[in-house]
């Protein structure tokens, strides 16, 4: 059996879905602030907007969801994240 215990992403994916913070965001109407490790999308998702100190994490989002990037189903977005926002989807936002 595979030693996933160093294992980058998918070992961190699995142990910090159940870290203090983590939210489960289905809502549309408002944005989500905290301090994220990552964002995992539940559902295909389209993004109204985040925060991060990752270069160029923002440009997937758009304040028009014509203009969002369609994140896939399972898809993991790594990087710190502070305020985000969905058009449509269903996200896991990973508490850090």
């Amino acid at each position: 059996m595979a030693d996933l215990s160093n294992s980058e992403p998918y070992y961190d994916q699995i142990s910090h879905a159940a870290r203090p913070g983590t939210q489960y965001v289905t809502t549309t109407a408002s944005s989500v602030t905290g301090v994220f490790a990552g964002l995992v999308a539940i559902t295909e998702t389209k993004f109204f907007s985040i925060t991060s100190s990752v270069t160029g994490m923002s440009a997937i989002a758009s304040v028009t969801a014509a203009n969002s990037v369609t994140i896939p189903a399972g898809a993991y977005i790594a990087g710190d994240v502070s305020n985000f926002q969905i058009h449509s989807g269903v996200v896991l936002a990973i508490g850090d």
